[in-house]
C-alpha cells in the first residue's frame, strides 16, 4: 500500500511559488505542519496520497509557536523583541500583526477552532488569555499558576475563551485544575495518570482521560454545575490514552490510545465504539483541517501519521517527510519500512 500511496501523490499536479514576500500555493492543501528544519509547510493532497510541499515564506527571526485548526492563521515568537506575532493569509502574501500584551511567550494552547489561545509566558508563571483571534484578538485576562505545587504538564481552553483546563501531576497520581476569569485554581477532579485534556468544540463541556484506569470522563458544563461521568473505559477500548479531541459539530469523540496503538472513535450514529488502527503509536492531536483530519504524531520527525475522522470509513495514513520524486530513493526507502 505504501508503493500506492507514493505512486499516486505522484500524479497530483501541484503548483507551489515561495518568494521573500509571498507564498502561493494552489491544489488540495489538507493543513499547515512545522517541519523538521521548523519550516511552516503545507500538506498537499488528500489523506492517503499526500506530502509536504515547499516551506511558506516567513520572516527568518519568527519562532512559529501554534498553527490554526482552521489553518487561517499562525501565532509566532519574535526572537529578537519577544513579540507575539499573527501572520494571516498563509497562502498568498503572508500578513503579519502584533498580539499587543503578549510579549516574552514560550508556548501556546490553542481552543479547538482557534478562536482563543492560551499562552505561557517563559517564566512559566503566567497564562494569558487572547479571544477573538485572528481577526480582533484581544488579551482578556490572565492568571498566576506559579501557586500549583507542579507545573502543569497539559492544558486546555474553550472556544470561548472563559475556561481553561489543566493537568498537574500530584504525589499519587493527578489532578484536573479549572482557571477561569479572577477565579482559580479550582482542584475540579483527580487521575491516576493523565491521558488528556480537551474541550469539546465550540463548549465549555471537557473530555478528561486517566491512562492507568483506562478511562475517559466528561465534564459537562465546567464554569458552571460541572458535572462529570465516565463515557468510556477499557471495555469499551479505551487503552492507555495519551490524548483527547473531538469533531468540529462536538459529535464525534476521538481518543488516542497508545497500548496498543490506535484511536477509538465515539460516536451516537454508530452501533458502538469504533476502534481505528494505526501502525505508529499516536503522541496527540493536532487539527489539520476542520473536517476532523487530524495528525497524530510529529511532523518534526520526519514522516508522520494523520487520522481522516470525518469520513463515512475512518482511517489513519502516512504522510511522507518530503516530496516524493521517481529519482528520490531516500524517501521511498524509508516508507517501504512502514508496515500498512
Amino acid at each position: 500500500m505504501t508503493a500506492k500511496l507514493l505512486s499516486c501523490a505522484l500524479l497530483l499536479s501541484f503548483s507551489i511559488s515561495a518568494q521573500p514576500s509571498s507564498s502561493q500555493v494552489t491544489g488540495p492543501v489538507l493543513g499547515l505542519v512545522v517541519d523538521p528544519a521548523s519550516r511552516l509547510r503545507p500538506v498537499l493532497g488528500v489523506p492517503g496520497a499526500s506530502f509536504l510541499g515547499q516551506p511558506i515564506s516567513i520572516d527568518s527571526s519568527l519562532q512559529i509557536l501554534a498553527v490554526s485548526p482552521h489553518q487561517d492563521y499562525v501565532l509566532a515568537s519574535r526572537t529578537d523583541t519577544g513579540d507575539t506575532v499573527i501572520l494571516t493569509n498563509l497562502f498568498d502574501t503572508v500578513v503579519s500583526s502584533t498580539l499587543t500584551g503578549a510579549s516574552g511567550i514560550a508556548s501556546v494552547v490553542l481552543s479547538p477552532t482557534g478562536s482563543s489561545a492560551l499562552l505561557e509566558s517563559s517564566d512559566g508563571a503566567t497564562w494569558m488569555v487572547a479571544t477573538g483571534l485572528p481577526g480582533s484578538p484581544t488579551i482578556t485576562w490572565q492568571t498566576d499558576i506559579s501557586s500549583l505545587a507542579q507545573a502543569p504538564v497539559v492544558a486546555a481552553i474553550s472556544d470561548n475563551g472563559k475556561a481553561v483546563l489543566a493537568g498537574a501531576p500530584t504525589g499519587n497520581g493527578a489532578s484536573i485544575y479549572l482557571f477561569t476569569s479572577g477565579n482559580g485554581p479550582v482542584d475540579l477532579m483527580d487521575v491516576g495518570q493523565l491521558g488528556g485534556v480537551a474541550f469539546v468544540t465550540h463548549k465549555t463541556d471537557a473530555l478528561v482521560g486517566d491512562s492507568s484506569a483506562n478511562q475517559v470522563q466528561l465534564i459537562q458544563d465546567v464554569t458552571g454545575a460541572a458535572t462529570s461521568g465516565i463515557i468510556a473505559d477499557a471495555t469499551a477500548g479505551v487503552a492507555s490514552p495519551v490524548d483527547l479531541a473531538t469533531s468540529e459539530d462536538g459529535n464525534r469523540i476521538f481518543i488516542a490510545n497508545s497500548q496498543p496503538a490506535g484511536v477509538l472513535l465515539l460516536d451516537p450514529q454508530l452501533d458502538g465504539p469504533l476502534n481505528i488502527s494505526c501502525d505508529g503509536t499516536p503522541t496527540g492531536f493536532t487539527r489539520l483541517a476542520p473536517n476532523s483530519i487530524f495528525s497524530l504524531t510529529s511532523p518534526a520527525k520526519g514522516l508522520f501519521w494523520i487520522l481522516e475522522g470525518g469520513s463515512a470509513n475512518p482511517r489513519t495514513v502516512i504522510v511522507p517527510p518530503d516530496p516524493p520524486s521517481a529519482s528520490d530513493s531516500s524517501v521511498q526507502t524509508q516508507a517501504s519500512g512502514v508496515k500498512q
